[in-house]
């Protein structure tokens, strides 16, 4: 895995923590935050995320249990740990994803960083460029 990625460093600690032991949970929390919308809700049925994600239906229902529940080495207090929170209690499907908005903008916090490195890595880049040509040309003349 690179270093570099904004996904890699933010979500790093996800897999580093509890989820990370659990491939399946790990896998559909991914499904989760990729097809959320901008807000972290993810409207959907269970049997619709299996049919879309690839994953058996009771490993989905399984991961949702495990995401909904309490979770004591999450590093976020909120919600008692809990990933994601169902959208309305009487309905069994619909959640929002817990501080999905935080990790959104620390995701775009980290890509312009990533831009900015890449912008001065260029710049390096062609700096050295011209202080060779430049250093050609004095060599050069007599």
């Amino acid at each position: 895995m690179s270093n570099r990625g904004p996904f890699v460093k933010l979500y790093r600690n996800l897999w580093d923590g509890s989820l990370g032991r659990q491939p399946e949970v790990w896998s559909l929390f991914v499904f989760l935050l990729a097809h959320c919308d901008a807000d972290g809700i993810l409207d959907m049925t269970p049997d619709a995320i299996a049919g879309r994600s690839g994953l058996d239906i009771e490993a989905v229902r399984r991961a949702i249990a495990i995401l909904e529940g309490p979770d004591p080495e999450s590093r976020t207090p909120s919600a008692d740990g809990a990933r994601i929170v169902r959208l309305d209690p009487h309905r069994s499907w619909g959640w929002e994803i817990v501080n999905y908005r935080a990790h959104r903008a620390r995701s775009g916090a980290q890509r312009e960083a990533d831009r900015r490195r890449r912008d001065g890595d260029s710049y390096r880049a062609r700096n050295r460029a011209r202080m060779r040509a430049a250093r050609a040309r004095e060599r050069e003349t007599p």
